[in-house]
């Protein structure tokens, strides 16, 4: 049985306070193929490399690559957030706060959206460039019920999907979907076609659960979210307390500036469906972290 909450919640996903939207596609469809990069040495970023320094592979074939350092491309950032009812009180407070915090770094040119989910996803805002309403919005939120957080990430994704530009998805929670009518695969699917970069805050869940960022310990969410952050080339951060929370949400907006964006328009490649992207460098050692590849969509016939 579709539970009604759940049901209701998706339905909701789908329009605005204006206007209905067709659901998303969720691929890409576009001459260019932008990609978004991790370079850190030892758990530092790497700075300083150019378009010369890397090797990219479209489906195994070489490509002719741009570069651009991510901190002077604009950023659409979409902020879904856990507000069920295990942040009521002082930790709906903590919430509160990272989040503002993480809105205020964001820089003139970049655009950010607002979501928040229990039980209901409500979107309190859509893609905007005024910041300070945003931040307003996040302090009117509140906690209640359960967690939706797969329907949530559809709502993200939805939005990402119609957003022109870089786009990174940053997703808060401290439990376990509970409620959802969507399911982790579907999801997931989504993800890998999505051009959304996600990063995800999770929060040790109540009565313990913790875990370091690459060792979540039993956590059960555990698998579904480095899934998640795999599938598009994202981070998993943990939060193991309530203050800990605004050094995590500064370590996603520290972390997405120092990325690199390279772009390329794809040759001697399929025209359609997916194409598995490897990328390295020519010549330096470090870590690098990357979506797998990206979906393209057949063209009209």
């Amino acid at each position: 049985m579709i539970n009604a909450f759940a049901l209701l919640s998706v339905t909701a996903l789908l329009q605005t306070p204006s206007e209905a939207r067709s659901p998303p596609t969720f691929s890409m469809d576009v001459e260019a193929v932008q990609v978004d990069v991790s370079v850190s040495r030892s758990g530092r970023p790497v700075a300083g490399l150019s378009a010369a320094d890397f090797v990219v592979l479209d489906s195994g074939v070489p490509q002719q690559v741009q570069l651009a350092a991510a901190g002077d491309v604009p950023v659409n950032a979409i902020l879904l957030l856990d507000t069920s009812a295990s942040l009521l009180g002082e930790r709906m407070t903590y919430l509160r706060a990272a989040a503002s915090a993480f809105v205020a770094g964001l820089r003139t040119g970049d655009r950010v959206a607002l979501v928040t989910f229990s039980h209901r996803v409500r979107v309190l805002s859509g893609l905007t460039l005024e910041l300070a309403a945003v931040r307003e919005r996040l302090g009117r939120a509140y906690a209640d019920g359960m967690t939706a957080l797969s329907d949530a990430l559809y709502a993200g994704f939805g939005i990402a999907e119609g957003a022109a530009g870089r786009t990174v998805l940053v997703l808060f929670s401290d439990g376990l979907d509970n409620i959802s009518w969507l399911s982790e695969s579907a999801i997931l699917d989504l993800a890998r076609s999505s051009p959304a970069t996600v990063y995800v805050v999770a929060a040790s869940l109540p009565g313990g659960n913790g875990g370091d960022r690459a060792h979540l310990g039993r956590d059960p969410r555990e698998a579904f979210l480095k899934a998640l952050v795999g599938a598009t080339g994202g981070a998993l951060l943990k939060a193991r307390g309530d203050a800990e929370l605004a050094q995590a949400f500064e370590q996603a907006l520290s972390e997405m500036r120092a990325r690199y964006v390279l772009q390329y328009t794809p040759e001697g490649v399929a025209p359609s469906g997916w194409h598995p992207i490897e990328v390295r460098l020519k010549s330096r050692k470090a870590e690098l972290t990357t979506r797998p590849g990206y979906f393209k969509a057949a063209g009209p016939r």
